[in-house]
This record gives structure tokens, sequence and C-alpha cells, in this order.
């Protein structure tokens, strides 16, 4: 799923803006951490899926 339409799902479900940015944000960071782990060259997103769906790691968006 592209990060667009992700970040717009979480706008559907009601999230504003920034909280879906931030768990778009935790998602594809919660992507590489698997990635690195399995030592693999492609994207491990199915293997991360739980953790998109539910990130251990949290950030805070600020406005610049």
């Amino acid at each position: 799923m592209s990060l667009v339409v992700y970040c717009w799902s979480k706008l559907l479900q009601g999230a504003t803006l920034q909280q879906a940015l931030e768990h778009v944000t935790a998602a594809v960071y919660e992507i590489m951490i698997a990635t690195k782990a399995m030592q693999e060259y492609e994207l491990q997103v199915v293997a991360a899926q739980d953790r998109i769906a539910n990130p251990e790691h949290y950030f805070s968006a600020t406005r610049l």
C-alpha cells in the first residue's frame, strides 16, 4: 500500500492529519527495523505487518 493511501485511510478512520502522519512515519520505521533485523535487501512489509498496524515506536510531528 502506498504511503499516501495509508495516510488517507487513517484520515478516513477519524485521525487528524498530525496523527495520520505520525502513524505513517512510525509504520515506515517499523518496516525498516524488520528489514534490518532480517538482513534483507527488499523491504519486509509482510513481516512487519503487525507492527505497521500497532507500531512499537512513536514519532511526534512538529510544525516547521
